[in-house]
């Protein structure tokens, strides 16, 4: 019982820490959208600095599906 408790507590957290993950990334994001580029000579450093942000996204996702 103490061992089943355990594994729930353990998976909890595990679950909790991927979904804050999730969190903070998203809310990087967010406010790198909202800072889009009024310059066209900018874009280009702006989508290198997206396509960064978004493969975290991928690697957590991937976490996730390990599971």
């Amino acid at each position: 019982m103490i061992k089943i408790v355990g594994l729930f507590l353990w998976d909890l957290l595990f679950n909790l820490s991927t979904m804050l993950k999730y969190v903070k990334i998203s809310g990087k994001i967010r406010n790198y959208y909202e800072q889009f580029p009024e310059n066209v000579n900018e874009f280009a450093d702006w989508v290198g600095t997206t396509e960064n942000l978004w493969s975290r996204v991928e690697k957590v996702e991937f976490t996730l599906t390990l599971e």
